[in-house]
Parts: C-alpha cells; structure tokens; sequence
C-alpha cells in the first residue's frame, strides 16, 4: 500500500538511512541524516519504534515522498 505521508501510518516514526556506510537510524521528521548528512532518498526504509523494519521510500516526486508499506502482519524478515 503506498501513502504519500507518514502522519498516515502513526508507527512510522524513524527511516533508514541507505547511503554506503552510514544505516544511521533517524527521526522521520528529519529529512536529513544525522551521521552523513545525506538527504533522504529513494530506498530509504521506514521503521516504527522498535526498529522494525515498515517498507521503503519508492519514490521522491517534486519534494512529494512516497512511501509503501508492507502489510501489517508481516515481519520485519520480509521486506
């Protein structure tokens, strides 16, 4: 399911960073990485508190992220 704004998934609260050699875990409200500064793109990963792994950034289209998210009941094993 793809949505356009995490404030419609309450549980994803942090991303991935994917940059070669960083996976800094940030805050979702930064669109910025806190350790390499990279701004967030493209195969980012949404996490919620835990660490678990949600689904992806799929695409960045004029500022506008989109974000699909596995269904609910899979694990973090399965993206």
């Amino acid at each position: 399911m793809a949505i356009q704004d995490p404030k419609d998934r309450p549980d994803h609260t942090q991303w991935l960073c994917t940059n070669i050699g960083c996976h800094r875990v940030n805050n979702v409200k930064s669109k910025y990485c806190s350790k390499c500064r990279r701004k967030r793109c493209v195969k980012a990963k949404a996490m919620n508190y835990k660490g678990e792994r949600l689904g992806e950034l799929t695409k960045v289209d004029d500022g506008v992220e989109v974000w699909e998210y596995k269904d609910e009941e899979l694990s973090s094993t399965h993206i």
